[in-house]
């Protein structure tokens, strides 16, 4: 009898230890899942890369006119180099579709010339330029969203502003300059991702399309007459902050 009740106080404590050892034992939660990425909202942001073009160049006359051939084909240039500058825009997302407004401002460095190719004589021989230092794009964008990754479709107006110059050959003699800002078209697109849910990284391909304008180079003792054509296509490296 006295060893049964020595058996039962036995078991009886070794429960009392393994309730006391669950009651200590530490309680694990499920981790929260992630905070789901959205892209509604407003953005700030910088981007830079490069530019490349065409234009080339038709002379159509003089002021006072004096009876020069016209019109004749003065060649084609390819201006390139760098851009860098800033966006800011909005977007509005509504399942996987996003929808946005977005202006871009740039500073630009893009310079070409070509040697003209008008007849010698009766024109003397020239050294054409050209250099984009300015462009702005306002956009509407289109994308379509994996989670954290945008694939994005764009296109609006743009405006840039050009140099455009002209030297005469073995002439000691500044350059005849004619300035201008032009309106025109681009269509882009790009894939943009969010590494946070406010900061995000994107790559974007853009055309610009100025079509033809006509300038007037103020010359000595003739103003020369110049239809020049422009286009552009850029490439650049951007990051976003959304403010949400």
């Amino acid at each position: 009898m006295k060893r049964s009740f020595v058996t039962l106080a036995a078991v009886i404590s070794a429960g009392a230890a393994n309730a006391a050892d669950l009651r200590q034992a530490p309680i694990y939660k499920a981790a929260p899942a992630p905070a789901e990425i959205s892209w509604t909202g407003f953005y700030l942001g910088a981007n830079g890369g490069g530019g490349w073009g065409r234009g080339c160049w038709t002379f159509i006359g003089t002021v006072p006119a004096v009876g020069l051939p016209a019109p004749l084909d003065e060649g084609c240039n390819s201006p390139s180099g760098g851009i860098i500058g800033g966006q800011v825009g909005f977007n509005w997302q509504t399942g996987p579709m996003v929808f946005g407004l977005e202006a871009q401002g740039n500073w630009a460095n893009l310079q070409g010339q070509n040697v003209s190719l008008l007849p010698t004589p009766p024109f003397p021989a020239s050294t054409n330029r050209t250099r984009v230092d300015g462009l702005g794009l306002f956009t509407g964008r289109l994308g379509f969203a994996w989670g954290s990754t945008l694939l994005y479709a764009k296109g609006g107006a743009a405006v840039v502003h050009q140099e455009h110059d002209f030297t005469l050959t073995g002439v000691v003699a500044p350059p005849v300059v004619a300035n201008e800002t032009r309106w025109g078209g681009t269509i882009g697109g790009g894939v943009e991702h969010k590494f946070t849910q406010n900061w995000s990284g994107a790559v974007e391909y853009n055309y610009v399309g100025l079509g033809t304008s006509r300038l007037t180079f103020p010359s000595q003792p003739l103003a020369a007459i110049v239809d020049i054509s422009r286009d552009l296509h850029l490439v650049t490296l951007r990051i976003n902050y959304s403010f949400r």
